[in-house]
């Protein structure tokens, strides 16, 4: 009952797309250290559990009292959460285990609030989403899609779709833009690595090794749900191969016109270093351009959108780090001296994130 009515005191509905993208998030990453355990316990000895009835015990063995204390001295030492650091205090039985996700998962520009409670025992979970400035009861988003098991022993959270998943639900359209798309990335991250050795500038390196790959994990992780054989396309009824996946050399695909644009564009990159970057702009717009389009082929298959989109967000910087990478050579106008489609604003290509 306590868990029940904590639940419904903070839990509030969101955008189904808003979570969908969150739930796409967890099922990237899987498994998370736990951060933190909340307990219930009546402080105010008035037999209710109210928002203020909660203790929170840190990783570290801290324990302290949700919005125990919640002036201003301690609210901005201690965030919006109040906590109030108790001493020789034993909580009782967690009712929910959390995680901090580290990021700003929810483009809202802070990171406060990116924590997912799990309720410990039903596995159901919940987005921290926000919080009421009145009553200062926090609200809640329910990733209904997602399940959770905790891991004592090694102090871990395992998230899990609860979405029965087989790649007879997806059309051959979609099944290849995954494959279309595990290769683009693959191409991205080949090419940038090359072409690093030949032309070291850090921008490859570092989109390469900090986004490429875990673009490349990304759409993977989508075609083994989907039981999908990426490097036979004629047959879609053959399973999934990560051997297969594996033994691709560098700068080799499965599929002729990627295979074909990686080739054209390392005889360019290799040049110069004005081309290395200039490859760059040219790869981040294509990529961008194949995303838009198969986002729009993706139908209801929002893990596909969120997966996609995610993508797309991720190359928009890119772009915008090749164009700075130009404009420090003194080409004044960056990825634009390509021409008109290559060209893009901030409007078109928004980023809120640093050049990487």
């Amino acid at each position: 009952m306590k868990k029940l009515r904590f639940i419904s005191i903070v839990v509030l509905g969101f955008a189904s797309l808003y979570a969908s993208s969150i739930e796409t998030i967890l099922l990237q990453t899987k498994s998370y250290n736990i951060s933190g355990e909340f307990a219930s316990y009546d402080f105010n000895e008035n037999g209710l559990i109210e928002p203020s009835d909660w203790t929170f015990k840190s990783s570290d063995g801290s324990v302290y009292q949700l919005l125990g204390d919640t002036s201003e001295t301690n609210v901005a030492k201690y965030g919006v959460f109040g906590w109030k650091p108790l001493s020789d205090f034993t909580p009782n039985t967690p009712s929910f285990y959390l995680t901090y996700l580290g990021k700003d998962v929810d483009g809202d520009g802070s990171t406060k609030f990116d924590w997912v409670v799990v309720d410990n025992s039903s596995g159901s979970t919940y987005k921290l989403a926000g919080q009421n400035t009145t009553t200062k009861s926090f609200s809640y988003e329910n990733t209904s899609n997602i399940k959770a098991s905790i891991d004592t022993s090694s102090k871990t959270i395992i998230f899990t779709s609860t979405i029965a998943t087989s790649s007879s639900t997806l059309s051959n359209e979609q099944k290849y833009a995954l494959a279309f798309m595990w290769h683009e990335e693959k191409m991205a991250y080949d090419i940038y690595n090359e072409l690093y050795k030949i032309n070291p500038a850090q921008q490859l390196k570092n989109i390469a090794n900090n986004s490429e790959i875990k673009h490349i994990g990304f759409v993977q992780d989508l075609v083994k749900k989907y039981d999908i054989n990426i490097t036979n396309l004629k047959d879609y009824a053959v399973n999934y191969s990560q051997v297969e996946l594996e033994a691709l050399p560098v700068g080799k695909f499965a599929i002729e016109p990627i295979q074909k644009l990686y080739d054209t564009l390392y005889e360019k990159g290799i040049k110069t270093m004005q081309d290395t970057f200039e490859v760059g702009c040219m790869v981040e717009v294509t990529d961008v351009n194949d995303l838009n389009e198969f986002i729009a082929k993706s139908g209801a298959m929002t893990d596909i959108i969120d997966t996609f989109t995610i993508l797309r967000d991720d190359s928009y910087t890119h772009y915008w780090a090749f164009d700075s990478g130009l404009k420090t050579l003194g080409v004044f106008n960056g990825c634009c001296s390509l021409g008109d489609t290559y060209c893009k604003t901030a409007q078109e290509y928004p980023s809120t994130k640093g050049n990487n």
